[in-house]
């Protein structure tokens, strides 16, 4: 296993160790195979990838996966919201909402790498940036994928809510309302589920991409977790003070 070399007349450390690290070429950051096996292993095999990502760091499979499976949430939600108001599926309709989300994980994704590494180097977890993006970009594959199934459940929860009497089934559902319940919560807990394993799965591999136990990585992973929240209930509640004052 191959590490990065410092000179050897290198002056006292600095903190910023990862700062220095070398800058891998094309062919690391795409992969090739190894980044195929990586982005595979992220869902089957997580100990696999991260040590992958921690030698190899490809990041560019990952991303394009990230970015077809939001494309095809959006458009099939797009098409669910043409369906229930009775407009048209234009490609600007279809399609454009697609772009927009895109370019939000564009952005979001490496801003939100750069809060992870830099909280990551206070906590003693001394890493190159691009080793913790590629990581990110690997767990939010998981999330993507959850989300899409996710999705699917909800489209297929007509199976827990009674058939048409037309329709020739026999079953007797005595309480429609209790089976509707239950498909929602299926859906609930499948997304719960899902961002509790990411956020498992980007604390074990700081772990391993950045050689601290286990639970200095979770704990990143908590504390990151803990500071998106609190971010997100202050844009929620600066939002809905704009709305009133507008009103």
């Amino acid at each position: 296993m191959v590490e990065d070399q410092k000179p050897g007349n290198a002056g006292p450390s600095t903190g910023t160790e990862a700062d220095e690290a070398p800058t891998p070429g094309t062919g690391a950051v795409i992969g090739g195979f190894a980044g195929l096996k990586a982005l595979v292993g992220i869902v089957a095999f997580p100990r696999t990838s991260f040590e992958i990502i921690r030698e190899r760091r490809p990041w560019v499979a990952a991303l394009a996966v990230i970015l077809a499976v939001l494309a095809l949430r959006t458009v099939l939600g797009q098409r669910d919201l043409a369906a229930i108001m009775g407009g048209g599926e234009s490609a600007v309709n279809l399609y454009g909402p697609s772009a927009v989300m895109a370019a939000a994980v564009l952005i979001a994704l490496p801003i939100e790498a750069l809060l992870v590494w830099r909280l990551s180097l206070v906590f003693g977890a001394k890493l190159p940036f691009l080793t913790l993006f590629s990581l990110m970009v690997h767990v939010y594959v998981v999330g993507r994928l959850g989300n899409l199934v996710s999705y699917l459940l909800s489209k297929g929860r007509q199976v827990l809510e009674p058939p048409d009497a037309s329709s020739g089934f026999e079953l007797d559902f005595s309480n429609p309302a209790l089976h509707t319940t239950v498909g929602a919560l299926l859906e609930g807990a499948v997304s719960l589920a899902v961002s509790l394993w990411t956020l498992i799965l980007l604390g074990l591999g700081i772990g391993v991409v950045a050689r601290v136990s286990k639970w200095t990585g979770l704990g990143i992973a908590g504390f990151y977790a803990a500071v998106m929240a609190a971010l997100g209930e202050g844009l929620e509640r600066t939002n809905s003070v704009f709305v009133q004052s507008i009103r």
